[in-house]
Parts: C-alpha cells; sequence; structure tokens
C-alpha cells in the first residue's frame, strides 16, 4: 500500500473518530437542553402564579414571567444551534469530504494551506474548520479544475491564489476507498466511475463531480435571467438543483426554501428530484407544474373553486387581450348580484364612481373598499337594527358559543352593542369573503367580452385575473423552470409577470421541443429583455448520461446537423434497430427482450402517448406475471412503460423505444420526429433498442446507416 493512501487514511481516521465522539457530545447535550427546558416551563405555573392583586403585585408578576420567557428563548435558541450540528454530523458522517486542495495564497507565496470539501462545513469543539462546504468560496478553486495560478471572489473581494493539489476521494464512512489527482474534467476518474454505476430510483447529487462549466451557473448570483441551453444529459437539472442549494446557502439569512419554486414538467418529475437537497441537508422548495401553478394562481384570486376545471391549456392570446384590456367597455354584464342590495346595477354605479382616468386594477380595487366599507358600516349600526337585535335575543346557547365563543353575558347597553356588532360580522363572514374573492364579477362574462368568439385558455384567464387584482407572488426570490423548450412566449411572459421579483434560471434543450410552435431560445432572450430582466445564456454541450454509442446515436436527430455533443462517458452495447411485420410481432419480440437479464433500470418508451394502454394490456396478455408498472417512475425491479410526455427529464440503464415504424410516425412532421426521436433514445444511460411494427420509418433507417 502507498505511502500517500496510509497517511490520507490516517487523516480519516482520526478525522471520523473526532466527528464520532462530537456527535455523541451534541447528543448529550440536546439531551440535558430538553430536559432543562422542560423543567422550567414546569415551574413556570408554581414560580410566576397570576398575582394581580395591585400595581406593585402586577409589575412582579410581569417581570417574572418575562425572565422565564427569556429563559425558554435561550433554550430554544441552544436547541436550534444543537439541532443544526448534529445535522451537520449525520450529513458528514457518511463521507466526511470528497476532495482537497492544497493552495498558496498571494500574500504568503511560501505557506500552503490545506482545504478539505464535503457536502456541508463543520468547525470542531476546538473551532477549527476541518471540512469546508462546497458552496463557500474557497471551494469553487476545487471546481475550476486547473492547477497553478487562480483566485476566488469572497465577500466582494478576489482572492488570488496558486492550487499546487486537487485530490478526489471515494470514502465509505472510515473507509477511504480510492483517491485520485486530477486537474480536467477529461481526465476525472471519479466521475467517469460514478457515471458507469447503475441509476437509482432518485437523482442523485453531483456535488463531488460538479464540473468546471457546471459551477459557472450553480455560482451565477448577479444575472436577473440565467438560460441554460444543454444538451441532453448535459446535467441541467443536477444543475439547477445544485444551484438551489447554494443559492440557499448563500442568501440564508434572507432566503427560505419556500422563497424558491421549481416549475417541473409534471409530478413525476418532480418526485425523481426531491431527494437531492434533503441529502445536502436543505428543504425541498416549492415545486409545481406549469397547471398546477396556474390552477393555484386562480384559487388565490377567487378562492376555492372548480369552475374553470375544465377549461382547456389551449393557445393564449395575450397580446390581443393586453390591447383590450385597455379599451374594454365595464358594463353590468360583467358583474354578478351579490346580494339583493347589492346587485349588478349597484355594482356598475360604484365602479363608475371611480376615477375614470385610473388603471382597470385601481378601479375595481377601489369598488372591493368601498364594498367592504359599506359592510362596516352595516356592523357599525347593528346595535341599532331591530332586527339584528330581535336575531341576538332568539340565539340558543349552542349558538351563542359557536358565534361568541362563550354564552353572552350582558349587563349594560355597551355590552349588548358588542354582541349585536359580533352576531352582525358573523352574520356576514361568507360575503364579506365573496367581496375579497371576487365573487362580483363575472370572469367568464370578461373573457367573452375580452376574446369575442374565441376559446380562451387557463393562461388567458389568469392573465386577465392578474391585470385585473394587481396579484403577484412577491415573496419569491428564484424561479427555477425546467423543460424551457416546451413553453410558449405567452407562458413565459406570464410567468414573469407572475414573479416580479425573483431572478430566474431557465434551463432546456430546443432539440426536446416535442410541443408545437415553441420559441427558440433566441426569442425567449429577447422577450426577457422586453420585461426588464437582462438575460445571459449558457452553453452546455458536454454529455455525461449517456454511452458513446448512445450519444452518437441521438446526435443524429439533432435539428441543428452541426451540433457538437462531447461525450464524456464510456463505451457500451450498440444501439440495436428490431423491426418486426406487424403490432402483434412487436410485441412478441419486446415481450422476449423483456425476459432477458438486464440489471438497472429499464423502461418501454413510447412516441406516441396513445400507444401506452394497447402496449400495456398486450404484454400483460402474453405474460400476466410480467414486472410492468404503467406511468410510474423508474425502479430497478420493475420496467415501466410511459409516454415520451413523462419520460422527459427521466433516464433510465436501458430504452425500449417504440413504435418507429413509418406507418405509425406517417402523422409526424419531420422536424417534430428528430426531436422525439433525439428525446426518447437520450433517455437512455447504457443500452437503447428501438422497435417497429412493420417497415421502419426512412429517418430511423438513415439514422442507422449513418452511425455504422
Amino acid at each position: 500500500m502507498d505511502k500517500l493512501f496510509v497517511q490520507e487514511q490516517q487523516r480519516l481516521t482520526d478525522l471520523f473518530q473526532q466527528l464520532t465522539v462530537e456527535q455523541q457530545h451534541f447528543l448529550q447535550l440536546q439531551k440535558q437542553n430538553q430536559q432543562q427546558a422542560l423543567q422550567v416551563k414546569g415551574g413556570l405555573a408554581q414560580d410566576a402564579s397570576l398575582n394581580m392583586a395591585n400595581i406593585s403585585d402586577n409589575l412582579d408578576t410581569f417581570a417574572a414571567l418575562e425572565a422565564m420567557n427569556r429563559e425558554i428563548d435561550q433554550y430554544n435558541f441552544s436547541a436550534s444551534v444543537l439541532t443544526n450540528k448534529i445535522q451537520q454530523l449525520k450529513l458528514l458522517l457518511p463521507a466526511a469530504y470528497f476532495s482537497k486542495i492544497v493552495v498558496r495564497f498571494a500574500d504568503e507565496p511560501t505557506e500552503s494551506e490545506t482545504f478539505h470539501i464535503g457536502i456541508t462545513g463543520y468547525q470542531n469543539l476546538a473551532g477549527e474548520d476541518v471540512v469546508y462546504d462546497w458552496r463557500s468560496p474557497i471551494a469553487s478553486l476545487y471546481y475550476d479544475q486547473v492547477l497553478g495560478a487562480s483566485a476566488y471572489t469572497a465577500n466582494g473581494q478576489t482572492i488570488k491564489a496558486t492550487i499546487d493539489l486537487r485530490r478526489q476521494f471515494k470514502i465509505d464512512h472510515e473507509r477511504l476507498l480510492g483517491y485520485f489527482d486530477t486537474q480536467l474534467a477529461v481526465e476525472d476518474p471519479l466521475l467517469i466511475e460514478v457515471l458507469a454505476q447503475d441509476y437509482q430510483q432518485y437523482l442523485t447529487d453531483i456535488t463531488a463531480t460538479i464540473q468546471k462549466e457546471q459551477n459557472q451557473i450553480i455560482r451565477d448570483e448577479q444575472t436577473d435571467a440565467l438560460i441554460i441551453r444543454g444538451v441532453a444529459g448535459s446535467g441541467k437539472t443536477s444543475v439547477v438543483i445544485q444551484r438551489i442549494a447554494y443559492l440557499l446557502y448563500r442568501n440564508r439569512q434572507k432566503v427560505k426554501a419556500s422563497d424558491v419554486l421549481l416549475l417541473t414538467p409534471n409530478e413525476l418529475f418532480s418526485d425523481y428530484v426531491s431527494q437531492v437537497l434533503p441529502t445536502l441537508g436543505e428543504e425541498n422548495p416549492w415545486q409545481a407544474t406549469y397547471q398546477q401553478l396556474l390552477t393555484q394562481t386562480i384559487q388565490q384570486i377567487l378562492g376555492p373553486t372548480t369552475a374553470f376545471a375544465d377549461w382547456p391549456a389551449g393557445t393564449s392570446h395575450l397580446a390581443q387581450l393586453t390591447t383590450a384590456l385597455t379599451t374594454i367597455t365595464v358594463n353590468a354584464d360583467l358583474f354578478q348580484n351579490l346580494t339583493n342590495r347589492l346587485d349588478t346595477t349597484r355594482l356598475l354605479a360604484l365602479f363608475e364612481q371611480t376615477p375614470i382616468n385610473a388603471t382597470l386594477a385601481d378601479r375595481l380595487e377601489s369598488v372591493r373598499l368601498n364594498l367592504q366599507q359599506l359592510l362596516t358600516q352595516d356592523v357599525r349600526t347593528a346595535a341599532t337594527n331591530e332586527q339584528i337585535l330581535a336575531e341576538l335575543d332568539d340565539l340558543t346557547t349552542a349558538q351563542q358559543v359557536k358565534i361568541f365563543g362563550r354564552p353572552r353575558q350582558v349587563n349594560n347597553e355597551r355590552q349588548l352593542a358588542q354582541y349585536a356588532r359580533k352576531l352582525r360580522r358573523y352574520q356576514l363572514t361568507e360575503l364579506a369573503t365573496q367581496i375579497d374573492q371576487y365573487a362580483w364579477l363575472d370572469w367568464s362574462a370578461w373573457m367573452q367580452q375580452l376574446l369575442p368568439g374565441i376559446t380562451a385558455s387557463l393562461t388567458d384567464l389568469v392573465f386577465v385575473l392578474i391585470h385585473s387584482t394587481k396579484f403577484n407572488y412577491d415573496q419569491i426570490k428564484f424561479l427555477m423552470v425546467d423543460e424551457l423548450q416546451d413553453y410558449q412566449l405567452d407562458e413565459l411572459q406570464l410567468v414573469v409577470m407572475l414573479f416580479p421579483h425573483a431572478k430566474l434560471t431557465l434551463l432546456g434543450d430546443e432539440n426536446q421541443a416535442i410541443n408545437t410552435n415553441t420559441p427558440g431560445f433566441d426569442q425567449i432572450v429577447t422577450q426577457l429583455q422586453v420585461q426588464g430582466k437582462s438575460a445571459h445564456l449558457f452553453e452546455l454541450t458536454k454529455s455525461y448520461r449517456s454511452t458513446q454509442e448512445v450519444t452518437t446515436l441521438f446526435r443524429e436527430f439533432a435539428v441543428d446537423k452541426n451540433l457538437e455533443v462531447v461525450s464524456v462517458q464510456r463505451h457500451g452495447q450498440r444501439p440495436e434497430l428490431r423491426s418486426s411485420s406487424d403490432f402483434a410481432s412487436m410485441l412478441a419480440d419486446l415481450n422476449q427482450v423483456l425476459q432477458q437479464e438486464n440489471s438497472g433500470s429499464t423502461a418501454i418508451v413510447t412516441l406516441l402517448p396513445e400507444m401506452v394502454e394497447s402496449i400495456y394490456a398486450g404484454l400483460k396478455a402474453l405474460t400476466p406475471t410480467l414486472a410492468l408498472v404503467k406511468n410510474g417512475g423508474m425502479t430497478t425491479k420493475q420496467a415501466v412503460i410511459l409516454p415520451l410526455t413523462l419520460a422527459k427529464g427521466l433516464e433510465f440503464d436501458r430504452v425500449l423505444l417504440l413504435d418507429v415504424s413509418q406507418a405509425q410516425l406517417a402523422v409526424v412532421t419531420p422536424e417534430c420526429l428528430n426531436k422525439l426521436l433525439y428525446t426518447g433514445i437520450s433517455r437512455a444511460t447504457k443500452t437503447v433498442q428501438l422497435f417497429a411494427s412493420g417497415t421502419v420509418h426512412p429517418t430511423v433507417t438513415a439514422a442507422f446507416q449513418a452511425i455504422k
């Protein structure tokens, strides 16, 4: 065993023992803190009994309560600190660090300092930084992947340094499995070994193997809108998850996980990425699909409603709506009766009383405030309303408890007036909610008048709602949008409107734009600039997911035939094209392939979504005991069958792609077909097999001939 290995193993052993001892120390402190806090809380009633006999006693009692509250606050603070320490140790014990760098700083060029980098930082009981967080400024030197002169930024200052050593480690608790001294990404043995592994059920973190170009994206804190154009397998999704972890670390005092939104293509994808941040010690952000975001926004503005559940996602018309909203003639048809007194005529009158030169949103807000004021006046006059007083007298004891919290006790006229106002306020609760949730406006009528003769989409409706109410999610600080290539410009415009204060990270691959008529990324940059967002476009051309053979095949279907895709992966099996005479024969062939031994995950991916049911039923008919799950996530115990629309963003060791026959794909345009094939093939990390129920489509045949 070489001398360096022995030295590194000894350093790991010493640190692991230290971390284990300190873990027990903090667990014991946590237990003691909990016991002491319980004792203080238990003695609160005894030591600070409420003595309100006179002013002096009052002051003594309040002082005692305040002292105890401060003591309890201190215990709570200690509990929080101890919990954080224990969490750090829990994260570090399986692998305390994954790399180290040896650095000389410009102000002391003859002195070397060593920094060990892990998924979280840790300062021991002696106050020594034994591990540095991968998100710390000094760690960027590791990710820059160069030896010699370098620099990093900390607290706005550029610090020059010379990197003498960049070492990677494979660690399992206290055991050192190996180490590598590396410089360039293409020479990164740890990365190559990780890529060769079977993929797990969930996306895993790439903290130890972040590459230089990925690190630039993760650490960017200046750009309003960061657009990542990356080829299939370039790590776009992994990068954006690591970026969330980095931003939460860098903005710990100002940003919570709930202040970040990740827009995902579907719930299957959301589940797939859900485990990464918890393994890095961070909470998951708010995750939603675009359709879920629209539904939630409608409910935020209008309250719980199913009125628009069947509205189509369809084509949107934001440009037309923008013009129509400035010229709309507001009439009684756009309102809905709230009560007999607050009917459409009265509501229109309230609207017409608002300043004619104000914006539509301001005029509607003025109506809403006037309606609230009417309710307030109604409550104020309740004490002189004979009907309310009569209803107050008729209340049963149970009704009184429900409304007032206890049976009413009236000793004078002032108390009677208070109870009357409480009763009236209770009676008007539902009406007050309807006013706040704009139930006095007929939104379907608004859409018909704004878009006459046109079927409005949910995007159209939400655009009108936020334009009319000024609603937005101003608390969201960072917005991440995955699968950017599947968004229409109108949809992106609406998203930016909904999150005016958020910095954007948008990622995708135009070659995977399987929805029709979606814009190119250059158009998206222009749109963002129109909305006041400075945008920067990053290119990721290295593919880490698939073997070189799989990468070579999916590159044949790129829209840009000159697209450069650099495969970092190892060699593997050649892609296979399997043609059968008809659908039944193809199913039999597919069934036979599924019976073969295969390690890792297997996915049957259909290019057209309507094929899933017939293929699933056919395979189950051939082999009832076949371990096959429909529209599910990745698993190594069962094969999954799902349409390409659900497979987007996921990856599998083996992909069985079908049906690539000319008959099945005849209705697909050439450009769309290339994107479908590029996307489907690139889901595979190790092997891909294409199946046809008849004559193979010429586009597929040509691609296989080209890669021979």
